[in-house]
């Protein structure tokens, strides 16, 4: 696939074109570089970062077959009024005008915003939460109790065990596209969710058939390196900028503000869930960054002009979500149960097969050693290249077998071995642009396959752990419902 020749692809300038159009050649270059950095990024660029999802979601497993998912939402609101509450310093402007509208529309808003609608007695329908890190869960110990039980929590379960255990009220599920959702075999719902909470929050209003979406405190910017976020934001939003940091894109009203490469991944986010959505995007942020194919618009605007009608949000959402009787509940644990035993036979297997390769090079290292190759020259002068050509097929075919094992093995670690095999791949496919010697190539090649076995044996043995250890956990809470 594309994103496995990225090291591959040249650039060449015809330098006519570069000479009478060289603005949109340099403006298109740009683009290609953030779009190839966009494909790695949703690929994953930090195995670490992927496998603390994964402890998360292993951990959450209860919580997923015990709570309703957002696929009973679509389409619920149907033509009504959707309304995104993030935590842009704009926020301050008009957040009070949210008060009015509670009973009109559907209100979501970033896990980040609720400390800030607090302070103004605003309590949204639902609270979006989506980073796998620990602050979010102290963020919801911050909350009073009383105000989290009038609010539905909107999380996808690779957020922390303790940030559901801080949140009493009622919950409901959010699949990312991951195969390792596709993996648990648990229809909740999933979306094409973006990387930020209110990226989220957008695609949860579009499946939920909201038109209008209102955003609100969605700048993608900020006023200065020491203003990031609205008032009475949690401390944890605190970027602690640096000036150079900054980057200047256009604005709601301004000819340009200040932004980072991160909080403009954001906006480009936006700009493709809104070129996909049907309906009208309005942006009433008042400030901010610009995010094309919204309609730019005041809040009090927008409400005057969408939120005419009553929206029960909450007797839609209690008549809608429903949550798995005992019955099912049984069900759902009798049969993952099966897909958990038949998962730990396969990543016993996928090691088993790493540990071949560390051996098969292992042996080929030992026999450089025995026949005195000290130097790459007198490796590709004497070493046999037809036994050179066999090593490196028995490797590919080792590296080959365990990237297409079994039935749950790439459901159940892709995620997070998929950034390194992409990673690998991009290399291995590079070799050839680098040296158009075939023998040197392959001497690379099983360089390369050196770390890749190891790597991926690995994260096999810490995703197989958790694989146990998830076991057993749920079958302390659900194994007396299969007796």
């Amino acid at each position: 696939t594309f994103q496995l020749f990225l090291k591959t692809l040249q650039i060449f300038n015809h330098p006519v074109v570069d000479k009478v159009h060289g603005d949109y050649h340099k403006h298109m270059l740009k683009c290609f570089r953030e779009a190839a950095h966009a494909i790695i990024f949703n690929y994953g660029n930090c195995p670490e970062d992927s496998m603390i999802g994964v402890e998360n979601i292993m951990k959450n497993l209860a919580t997923i077959i015990k709570n309703p998912g957002v696929k009973d939402l679509y389409g619920a609101f149907k033509g009504k009024p959707g309304i995104i509450v993030s935590t842009g310093p704009s926020l301050d402007k008009n957040i009070r005008e949210l008060g009015d509208v509670v009973d009109k529309a559907l209100i979501i808003a970033a896990d980040s915003a609720l400390k800030s609608l607090l302070s103004h007695n605003i309590t949204p329908h639902a609270a979006v939460s989506l980073e796998r890190i620990m602050n979010v869960a102290k963020m919801f110990e911050e909350l009073p109790d009383d105000y989290k039980e009038k609010i539905w929590l909107a999380g996808t379960p690779v957020i922390r065990k303790e940030a559901y255990d801080a949140w009493p009220s009622a919950t409901f599920i959010i699949y990312r596209a991951f195969a390792h959702f596709d993996w648990i075999n648990m229809p909740k719902g999933t979306l094409n969710v973006g990387p930020s909470c209110s990226n989220m929050a957008f695609k949860i209003l579009e499946a939920c058939g909201c038109d209008p979406i209102i955003l609100v405190g969605q700048d993608c910017a900020f006023k200065s390196a020491e203003k990031t976020h609205a008032e009475n934001a949690p401390a944890v939003t605190n970027l602690r900028l640096k000036e150079k940091d900054l980057i200047k894109v256009k604005g709601n009203y301004e000819e340009f503000v200040y932004t980072n490469q991160i909080y403009d991944m954001f906006r480009k986010a936006f700009v493709t869930d809104v070129s996909g959505y049907r309906g009208t995007c309005i942006n009433a942020t008042e400030g901010g960054a610009y995010i094309e194919g919204t309609k730019v618009m005041p809040l009090r605007e927008a409400i005057d002009k969408y939120c005419k009608t009553e929206v029960n949000a909450l007797e839609v959402f209690k008549k809608k979500l429903k949550y798995p009787d005992e019955y099912e509940i049984r069900r759902e644990w009798q049969n993952f149960r099966q897909i958990m035993l038949d998962t730990r036979k396969e990543v016993e297997g996928v090691i088993d097969y790493c540990d071949r390769g560390v051996t098969l090079v292992d042996a080929f290292e030992s026999r450089l050693e025995e026949e005195g190759y000290k130097e790459i020259d007198d490796f590709l002068e004497r070493f046999p290249e037809a036994d050179l050509d066999n090593i490196h097929a028995e490797m590919t075919r080792a590296r080959s077998s365990i990237i297409t094992f079994g039935k749950y093995f790439n459901l159940y670690l892709m995620h997070i071995v998929q950034m390194i095999i992409v990673k690998f791949e991009m290399d291995f496919n590079e070799l050839p642009s680098l040296c158009q010697d075939k023998k040197r190539c392959k001497l690379q090649a099983v360089k390369l396959m050196k770390k890749w076995f190891p790597t991926i044996g690995d994260v096999c043995r810490l995703s197989l752990k958790l694989l146990v250890d998830a076991f057993e956990d749920l079958d302390r809470e659900f194994g007396h419902l299969l007796q």
